[in-house]
């Protein structure tokens, strides 16, 4: 008896949980809403009066009280058309009511396309849909700003169809409060984004929502991303230096770069950020979620190759779905228009100069940085007269002195460099070996490149200073020192001369430190303290695993065979170079 008081109390949501009878139920409540929102309901009489509407509302809100919000709206859409719409208004505050409506509008619309269900062949497929989007619509559009961003938020959890999806968005993106809201609450989800915990589902929700587009190239959504107030909140936010460096005169001479804080408070540095080499930066309380803390990569001098590369390969593939997410992500962002397009290469300028300091490991802190001087040797020499128990006498405290001094100085951390320069590969790939002629010798050389290039051009590498000064004066009469920064036809050369640069501050760095110290520091500490020994190897291993994986090496050569073509059509003075023919060696030979 009590069971079945229950039964009553909660009304016949249960009974319609399983089989046929939901499946009734949801065609019957579908087929109602879609009546309604089109005006052909005439059920009772439309003449309604705002107390026949009030009661309405009281009896639909006790309802969906005692009972379940599916009674509720059955009981709505019983009452005809305007009816209905007046009830509807009253019940605006129930955000849930306008997702249940939807929700179930868009399994009327699935079951229309399932063949076991309805025949592919029946005519009344496209009109049913058609009506269940006007219905969803009118649904979208009768709510407010937050309830919208509510509604939308909701049914991207659900199994929503595509179409319908971004119907829905493109509604909703109407109302220019809705974008900066909903790109924001989705965006946030993203903080704190491990190698272990990628937040997948997350990220593509955001990536469906920028997707959402009327025309070509104007997404409502992206422009919001690189806008005002969430160019400040999300994409790149205000950064203010709180360390400085003196001299003797206790003048400033340099003070802490951006790189870090981007990584760490910015929408494109969670996306960028997972990656096993970082493992300094996680809380001792979540240490054992990363590979540095796993008991699966500990004590790798006594595992067999065969088992090193097997884990080197599982983690090659959670990286590289990482990196594929990221890029997706910026593609979208990319193609979305001139500003979204400045906003990313301007993102990655940034994150390339602030790393700077790694790139120069001939200099101390704070021209330059480098933790692990002379392959390495330094460091096991240190660590041959340190006394046991030492705080540095210890893998673990090495890398968390390194994080210390990313922190201090600003610059990027080994992971995150990585998987940036892997996203500019990712974007100079497109570049056909043929088009090295396209890119533009005198690009670095522009007074408006230093917000993406730094002062990259006044390096020793690009010559003496005669040489740069006569260079720029010849600069002046090449298209690209004079075509807008902006313009998508430099994005060619915008990208080209990022990732030259990203292989010196970017790259080099993190290989450096992977083959020459931790090898190094592995193989001097094998019989003397097998513990730093195991952290080294270990280190090694997995940033082998991501500079040896087959795609990086793939478009690493991309790059290489790209630079020796531009370099080649460079000393030619612009003119077409044709390619020699290759030797063959005699046959027998």
């Amino acid at each position: 008896q009590a069971s079945q008081n229950k039964r009553q109390k909660e009304g016949s949501v249960g009974e319609f949980l399983d089989g046929e009878a939901r499946d009734d139920r949801d065609e019957t409540l579908c087929v109602a809403l879609c009546f309604v929102a089109n005006g052909q309901w005439t059920k009772q009489s439309n003449l309604w009066t705002l107390g026949d509407s009030w009661s309405c509302n009281l009896e639909a809100n006790r309802i969906a009280g005692e009972r379940s919000l599916e009674d509720a709206v059955m009981f709505l859409a019983a009452q005809g058309t305007q009816g209905c719409k007046m009830a509807f208004k009253g019940l605006v505050l129930l955000v849930e009511i306008f997702e249940l409506c939807v929700s179930t509008l868009s399994r009327g619309w699935r079951r229309s396309e399932e063949g076991g269900v309805v025949p592919s062949t029946w005519d009344g497929i496209a009109p049913l849909q058609e009506a269940v989007l006007t219905a969803s619509l009118a649904l979208l559009l009768g709510a407010s700003s937050e309830q919208k961003v509510t509604l939308i938020l909701g049914l991207l959890n659900n199994r929503v169809p595509i179409r319908l999806m971004n119907e829905l968005l493109l509604a909703a993106a109407e109302d220019d409060a809705v974008p900066p809201v909903l790109v924001s609450r989705l965006a946030s989800q993203l903080k704190n984004r491990t190698l272990n915990d990628l937040r997948s589902q997350q990220f593509s929700q955001l990536i469906h929502v920028l997707r959402a587009k009327k025309d070509k190239n104007q997404s409502k959504y992206v422009n919001a991303l690189v806008s005002s107030p969430l160019k400040e909140e999300l994409w790149k936010p205000p950064f203010e230096s709180k360390f400085v460096w003196r001299d003797k005169k206790k003048n400033v001479v340099a003070t802490q770069t951006e790189g870090l804080f981007l990584q760490e408070n910015s929408l494109l540095g969670w996306a960028l950020s997972p990656s096993p080499l970082d493992s300094a930066l996680v809380p001792p309380s979540k240490a054992h979620l990363t590979e540095a803390g796993s008991k699966e990569w500990d004590h790798l001098t006594r595992a067999t190759r065969g088992r090193v590369e097997g884990l080197q390969r599982g983690l090659q593939t959670k990286l590289t779905s990482s990196q594929d997410q990221a890029a997706e992500f910026v593609d979208i962002i990319l193609r979305a228009g001139d500003e979204p397009r400045m906003a990313v290469l301007e993102w990655l300028g940034a994150i390339i100069t602030t790393a700077e300091p790694r790139g120069k490991q001939g200099q101390p802190a704070p021209e330059g940085f480098n933790f692990w001087p002379q392959y390495g040797n330094h460091v096991i020499d240190c660590l041959n007269q340190q006394e046991p128990g030492a705080f540095e006498r210890s893998m673990k405290n090495l890398l968390l002195l390194q994080a210390l001094h990313a922190r201090l100085q600003g610059f990027p951390t080994s992971g995150m460099a990585l998987n940036a320069f892997t996203l500019l590969l990712h974007l100079l790939k497109p570049i056909k070996p043929e088009q090295a002629s396209t890119v533009s010798a005198f690009f670095p050389v522009r007074d408006d490149v230093p917000q993406l290039l730094g002062n990259y051009h006044k390096e020793a590498r690009f010559g003496e200073k005669e040489q740069i000064e006569a260079a720029t004066a010849s600069a002046k009469s090449d298209p690209a020192c004079t075509t807008a920064l902006s313009d998508k036809s430099l994005f060619k050369s915008q990208i080209f001369w990022l990732t030259t640069k990203g292989v010196g501050y970017l790259l080099m760095p993190v290989a450096k430190e992977s083959f020459h110290a931790w090898q190094n520091l592995a193989s001097a500490m094998y019989d003397k303290d097998r513990e730093i020994s195991d952290g080294a190897t270990r280190e090694f291993m997995l940033a082998e695993a991501a500079l040896k994986e087959s795609r990086f090496l793939e478009r690493l050569g991309h790059l290489v065979d790209l630079t020796f073509r531009f370099l080649q059509h460079a000393a030619a003075g612009g003119q077409q170079v044709q390619s020699s023919k290759c030797l063959r060696a005699p046959k027998g030979a």
